[in-house]
């Protein structure tokens, strides 16, 4: 599967030592990315990335993301629009070690080193995907329920009653 935002780091021009580099996606890129996190657009987004030798076969990926999205208000439908900045270090092994059940929210994300070379742009598009807003909404947007204030109104099935009771209205 080719990725919407590939930029292939080459272990072998990294060595024992450490790379940075940065990247921007293409017009393309952001289209294909925003249908992927069903978003209105994407008008940028950029890596920086440095790539680091921790010991044989291991690899430290730091990463700093920034972008611009545009996506759907969950209260008015409206665009809204919003800038993302995060970053991000996930360590890449060959080496598979065992984990206890204690999970530690600080450690970085570890990833198997499948080959000699490291996707920088996958694993930034995955961050990206996590930094988007989940609630977008406009500044002093509030969302009122305009329900009944009733002790019916607690019933979901007399709220359900009621659309039945209005559709079948309207069909007559």
């Amino acid at each position: 599967m080719q990725e919407e935002f590939s930029r292939i780091i080459p272990l072998s021009d990294v060595g024992t030592s450490e790379i940075t580099e940065e990247y921007t996606a293409s017009a393309d890129e952001l289209e294909t990315l925003a249908k992927r996190f069903h978003v209105v657009s994407i008008g940028f987004f950029k890596l920086q990335a440095t790539v680091a030798y921790i010991r044989d076969g291991e690899y430290s990926l730091n990463g700093k993301i920034s972008a611009s999205v545009t996506d759907k208000s969950v209260i008015s439908l409206e665009p809204v629009s919003y800038e993302v900045s995060d970053s991000f270090k996930t360590i890449f092994s060959k080496y598979t070690e065992e984990t206890d059940d204690n999970f530690d929210i600080d450690s970085p994300d570890t990833e198997i080193l499948e080959s000699d070379e490291i996707d920088a742009g996958k694993i930034a598009a995955e961050y990206l995907a996590l930094s988007l807003d989940p609630f977008p909404h406009k500044e002093g947007e509030v969302f009122e329920y305009k329900g009944q204030n009733s002790a019916e109104s607690n019933n979901p099935f007399a709220e359900l009653q009621k659309l039945k009771d209005d559709f079948e209205a309207q069909e007559k």
